[in-house]
């Protein structure tokens, strides 16, 4: 019986943080909360704001530039941390 719960438990708590990442979505879409707040950029974001391509960011990635992947499976969504980005740029 303690696995059933468990494995109820778990998707309990998935099904929250996608909603939880949905809703934070649709905020800032309605730009009730700006996404610069949150301290991320999305990857479509820093490809359209830095001019770069998708190939780019990924070799930034496989050089050191660490994604932030919510925690929760199925997500696609990348991020990653506005100071992360500056510092693997050497942005001062």
């Amino acid at each position: 019986m303690t696995s059933k719960t468990d494995e109820l438990i778990l998707s309990l708590e998935r099904d929250t943080a996608s909603r939880l990442i949905e809703l934070a979505e649709r905020m800032a879409k309605d730009k009730r909360i700006k996404p610069r707040q949150t301290g991320l950029i999305s990857q479509k974001e820093l490809e359209e704001e830095l001019k770069v391509t998708y190939q780019t960011i990924k070799l930034w990635r496989d050089n050191g530039l660490k994604p932030y992947i919510p925690p929760v499976e199925g997500t696609r969504k990348v991020f990653f941390k506005i100071s992360d980005v500056l510092a693997f740029l050497e942005v001062s």
